[in-house]
């Protein structure tokens, strides 16, 4: 009786079992084809771009990067217009040809007034090439002059600083005019003697005169 019993429960169990295999390959159909779909879905996405594609994606960013220039040629001729007096014509050819003029009729006045100060404006106004010089006066307990001619910058004033107290130098006397984006300067320092010193001072000072602009660099 015992014997029937367990081979009834035996045959009970039999279906389940089945049941269970049966949802177990199902499971794993599936998982192969979500696989296999993720799969064939990545190669798709990874497909290198045709010659066509490539072709309009070029097209397009060309387009794209000639409307932006053209934005900021409109943007420099709408600041032409506004610093021009007295435009008759507003067009971009008339525009361009009134600044030509206007440039080189400023060139003219500014080479008939050094002309005229008989040298004093070389003296005084920034030069167009970066120059320096360096002198020593003995009287009055010893000065020392650099004159220099360079790019105006923003950071200019604190290395001529550090240059002068690599020396330990004492400015007594600035004189600077600053021109078009150029600038030209006077130093009188006191506090500086010996051919040794003379030489580091120099030497920091060519080297802070040579230094570019980095902020045009950027632009």
């Amino acid at each position: 009786m015992v014997l029937l019993q367990r081979l009834g429960q035996g045959v009970r169990n039999i279906p389940g079992r089945c049941n269970s295999e049966i949802f177990s390959r199902q499971t794993g159909i599936r998982r192969r084809i979500i696989l296999t779909n993720a799969i064939h879905y990545t190669s798709l996405i990874t497909k290198p771009k045709s010659k066509v594609e490539a072709k309009v994606d070029s097209a397009l960013k060309h387009s794209l990067a000639e409307r932006d220039r053209r934005k900021r040629i409109n943007k420099q001729f709408d600041k032409l217009r506004n610093i021009l007096p007295n435009l008759t014509k507003i067009d971009k050819a008339s525009v361009l040809t009134e600044a030509v003029w206007r440039v080189k009729d400023l060139q003219k006045k500014v080479e008939g007034l050094k002309a005229a100060s008989h040298g004093r404006m070389a003296r005084v106004l920034p030069g167009e090439t970066d120059d320096f010089s360096l002198l020593y006066f003995e009287n009055n307990g010893g000065f020392v002059k650099a004159t220099f001619s360079c790019d105006d910058r923003r950071d200019l004033v604190p290395d001529l600083t550090k240059a002068l107290q690599s020396v330990k130098g004492q400015v007594v006397r600035t004189e600077m005019v600053v021109v078009g984006g150029r600038i030209k300067g006077e130093l009188w320092m006191k506090g500086v003697s010996g051919n040794e010193a003379m030489r580091v001072l120099k030497r920091a000072l060519q080297m802070v005169v040579a230094r570019p602009n980095l902020s045009d660099c950027a632009q």
